[in-house]
């Protein structure tokens, strides 16, 4: 297992500038990807991943899987608003949130999950799931012997011992390890991650004319300018 990353992961109960929040040991942030069909509006969540970029974290983000939406436009509107960012955001994932949103969407069942996945793994992008057990066993459609299918992607689970480690999560079936965990929910909620679910973005590009412009600086040092008089 990789270094582990300590980590905050935020929503609309947050302020759009996050800055106030972000500690030491808040080196990643995964913010939740708010989708037109949804409120508050998606400049929220730009916003505050402006304001992660400007305070040098990185960032992950996370869409509620409403089994109500289309499955296929969740993963394709969650790409889009990545494009909207100032640079695009390149995802290390995209974190399907499963669990009841309170309002009566009781989440998501195994094929909207499946169709999410597939949607988003042919447009390149990795995904995950952030979940917790008794969900899993209580509201998830044929429990945790369904919900093994997706032991193939990386699992953030909740469990809120307060213990900053990825050691002694309660696993459901077809999980091998914990990818993340949120540890706690006070004063926000708190998480810690497997550093390959946290980088995100690629380094820039080398410069192809490096190797050219060292050759003419070493032959301008060797053969130095005369100006013509």
């Amino acid at each position: 297992m990789g270094r582990l990353v300590r980590a905050i992961d935020v929503s609309n109960y947050q302020p759009r500038d996050l800055t106030s929040l972000l500690t030491p040991d808040s080196e990643h942030v995964v913010v939740r990807l708010f989708l037109p069909w949804e409120q508050p509006d998606p400049q929220h969540s730009i916003d505050q991943v402006a304001s992660v970029r400007a305070n040098g974290r990185t960032v992950g983000g996370y869409v509620w899987a409403y089994r109500s939406q289309s499955p296929e436009e969740t993963a394709l509107e969650t790409l889009k608003l990545c494009e909207r960012m100032n640079p695009p955001l390149v995802l290390p994932l995209i974190w399907f949130d499963c669990e009841e949103d309170g309002r009566g969407d009781p989440g998501p069942d195994a094929d909207w999950l499946s169709r999410a996945v597939a949607q988003a793994e042919a447009l390149e992008t990795l995904c995950g799931t952030y979940t917790r057990l008794g969900w899993i066993r209580d509201v998830f459609p044929g429990g945790e012997a369904e919900f093994a299918a997706f032991g193939r992607l990386p699992g953030w689970f909740a469990q809120w011992d307060g213990m900053v480690t990825l050691d002694g999560v309660w696993l459901p079936q077809g999980f091998e390890r914990a990818m993340g965990k949120q540890y706690s929910r006070v004063p926000l909620d708190q998480d810690v991650f497997d550093r390959d679910v946290t980088v995100y973005e690629p380094s820039p590009p080398p410069d192809p004319c490096t190797r050219l412009r060292a050759a003419l600086q070493a032959e301008y040092a060797r053969k130095p300018y005369k100006a013509i008089t």
